[in-house]
């Protein structure tokens, strides 16, 4: 039997995860940046919009 699992490679999960997340947002900006988690005063989205790379693609936006 298989399980239910959502990918979070899919960039709706992705964003909603980390936005509705910030203890996740924050550990992962941490990770990333190789530094101590502490040392990361605020994280903020400042623009939920994600332009597309074409004019015949899709805009993105944060939930």
């Amino acid at each position: 039997m298989g399980r239910d699992v959502v990918s979070a490679k899919l960039d709706v999960i992705f964003k909603k995860l980390f936005t509705e997340n910030s203890d996740l947002l924050h550990s992962f900006v941490a990770s990333m940046l190789d530094i101590p988690p502490e040392s990361i005063k605020e994280i903020t989205i400042s623009n939920p919009e994600l332009p597309p790379e074409t004019v015949a693609s899709k805009f993105s936006r944060l939930i």
